[in-house]
């Protein structure tokens, strides 16, 4: 398999940091995500341990479902036990710090091209996130180019940039080099 290129739409990473716009909710639901997907290839790691007793029941839906159903239950969740959905939080624990620092995105070169798109109206994935995913990439020295939608959404995100996806896409198979947002200075705002 030679990959000749990413399109990473809405990419929710830089998670030890938050950026104005970040709803806690929305940074607990997506954390939660994260723990249960990390314990696949770290059985050490116990998501049940960091939840709050109403978020226990979000299990079967990660392992079954898909967003909605998790996002219902940690909703609930979160609202029942007063805006927190964690026992504590797994990014301030060691373990979490340690995984934070391998796997997210940016601190290692890519060396195919990576199309980033980002939404000024995002709510999930705030234009801040998505600026500083950009000056990440370019740091590493990635060749990675922004298609910045100022009125999109989250939701909106795949449909508004299918154009310009499928153009990048194709170019990329036809061979020729992509195109660079470095040195990157910050666009999207919200």
């Amino acid at each position: 398999l030679h990959l000749i290129g990413t399109v990473a739409i809405g990419p929710g990473d830089q998670l030890a940091k938050t950026f104005p716009g970040d709803l806690p909710i929305v940074i607990q639901i997506i954390e939660t995500m994260i723990l249960y997907g990390a314990q696949v290839s770290d059985p050490k790691i116990n998501p049940s341990q960091y939840l709050v007793p109403a978020a226990q029941g979000v299990t079967a839906a990660i392992k079954n479902g898909c967003v909605g159903p998790i996002t219902d239950i940690l909703l609930a969740a979160f609202l029942k036990s007063g805006g927190n959905i964690f026992t504590q939080t797994p990014s301030d624990t060691a373990l979490g710090r340690a995984w934070l620092a391998a796997n997210d995105v940016g601190y290692v070169h890519t060396p195919s091209p990576i199309l980033v798109v980002g939404g000024g109206k995002d709510q999930i994935v705030v234009p801040g996130r998505i600026n500083a995913t950009m000056k990440q990439l370019c740091s590493v020295g990635d060749r990675v180019s922004l298609d910045e939608l100022p009125t999109a959404s989250h939701n909106e995100e795949p449909s508004m940039a299918t154009p310009q996806i499928g153009a990048w896409i194709n170019a990329r198979l036809s061979g020729e080099k992509a195109p660079t947002s470095c040195p990157f200075v910050a666009p999207l705002t919200s």
